[in-house]
């Protein structure tokens, strides 16, 4: 396996795979659909795919609000996890953060992803509460830069 990060142009081909897998990873196993949600915002953000040839693993989607960068999504393909991905597009993400200038980077974190973020040097904040768009347990988390 070669993994190659690209990033995603916004209404393309292949930012309609991050949607399915998006979906089939966090929306669909919760009973939700990513295409019944709005996520015009995403015109703005980041989008990067982590590939294997045409195929796609991973993605994060990162997005800048009021001087501060927020990760709002981090998926990774079930059948790759574990293998590295997630680490891949998360220091991607860093790195552009700091490329950025901004100083802090924020992101809501499933409470079972919250010992990833935690080995990446993230720190929990706030208590643990129900996410509108994702109505699982779900804890702020930051990390400085």
């Amino acid at each position: 396996m070669e993994i190659i990060l690209k990033e995603i142009a916004y209404g393309s081909a292949e930012y309609e795979m991050t949607r399915a897998l998006r979906n089939r990873i966090m929306r669909a196993p919760i009973g939700l659909s990513i295409y019944d949600q709005d996520y015009t915002f995403e015109v703005n953000s980041r989008i990067v795919g982590a590939f294997d040839g045409e195929t796609l693993l991973g993605c994060s989607i990162v997005g800048k609000l009021n001087g501060e960068c927020c990760l709002d999504f981090l998926c990774i393909d079930e059948r790759v996890q574990k293998a590295g991905i997630g680490s891949m597009l998360l220091n991607d993400v860093e790195n552009w953060v700091r490329a950025q200038g901004i100083p802090l980077l924020i992101l809501e974190a499933r409470v079972t992803a919250r010992k990833f973020y935690e080995k990446h040097g993230y720190e929990a904040y706030g208590g643990i509460y129900l996410m509108e768009k994702s109505p699982v347990d779900h804890i702020m988390m930051r990390k400085s830069f």
